[in-house]
């Protein structure tokens, strides 16, 4: 859902360029650019040759950027080969699109490299909405790069029932991505009291940990909150996937049914997801919580 561009340090040494390949990034438009290798920021600034005022206007803009289009690239970097070799080496998924200093045939591994003077419009061409079956690894995998890059999380859906294998194997997948990162420690659930289980979510819970029992939940939390919305002006109608770094919406929600359905999935943008992530995340909504479960690993 998020595509990656990964782009030689080099080839943004110019401020026009800079911008230029930036301003294309963030995670409301569905492009991150991957930290490639960790001190990508560093690298490139090592490699400027401006004055100490423009330099700044680096410095600063990197500071923003950080937070709200650039991603951590985990792979392997060697430093005794040079970011080209490096970039080759990590194989033809590890990258959606690649930038580069100068022009450079294409390479075995699949990977086409891209010259910064020759990127247009078009090269940068995303979906920010797709089509899909509705298997619990589809749902999840449009999420997988918000999930990584997020302190905390929430799903927002009326209907989730935590007594369905269905949403909660969906549930499951979310956290399991989230933790392969490890920078996740809070996901928030909302759902109409309508859906909240008797058991207090006894059997929810040993359901939840027999399904992540390889995985460690040290730290980790979940807090449901079942609402009653009827005596709110709020809509409490459409379903999110929200993060720190922004979110998704599900237009049928998160159950993986046994007969498996198309569904759209669409980037929420950038006013609409800070609005959304104060409500839930911030919780300035005026919902009543009729109910609300905490496990705490």
């Amino acid at each position: 859902m998020i595509k990656k561009f990964a782009v030689q340090p080099s080839a943004l040494t110019r401020w026009e360029d800079f911008r230029y390949v930036m301003e294309k990034l963030s995670f409301a438009q569905g492009r991150v650019l991957v930290r490639f290798p960790k001190s990508w920021s560093r690298i490139l600034l090592d490699s400027l040759n401006v004055g100490d005022i423009e330099r700044m206007r680096f410095v600063e803009r990197l500071k923003k950027y950080k937070e709200d289009r650039m991603v951590s690239s985990r792979m392997p970097y060697d430093n005794s080969l040079d970011w080209i070799s490096n970039a080759e080496r990590s194989g033809p998924s590890a990258f959606d699109r690649v930038i580069v200093q100068e022009e450079k045939p294409n390479t075995a591994n699949g990977l086409a490299f891209a010259p910064v003077g020759e990127i247009d419009e078009d090269f940068f061409e995303t979906a920010r909405e797709i089509r899909c079956m509705n298997s619990v690894e589809n749902l999840a995998q449009a999420a997988m790069v918000f999930l990584h890059e997020s302190s905390d999380a929430a799903v927002v859906d009326p209907y989730f029932r935590t007594v369905s294998p269905g949403c909660l194997s969906v549930l499951c997948r979310f956290v399991d991505l989230a933790l392969d990162a490890g920078k996740c420690k809070t996901f928030h659930v909302y759902a109409k009291s309508d859906y909240c289980a008797r058991d207090g979510g006894a059997s929810a819970r040993y359901n939840f940990e027999k399904q992540l029992g390889r995985r460690s939940l040290s730290g980790f939390r979940v807090l449901f909150y079942f609402v009653d919305d009827t005596s709110s002006h709020q809509s409490f109608h459409a379903r999110y996937l929200l993060t720190s770094k922004g979110g998704l919406r599900y237009d049928k929600g998160f159950e993986a049914p046994r007969e498996a359905q198309l569904v759209d999935i669409s980037i929420i943008d950038r006013d609409l997801h800070s609005e959304l992530y104060s409500l839930y995340l911030d919780r300035t909504h005026e919902f009543r919580i009729v109910d609300s479960w905490e496990w705490r690993f």
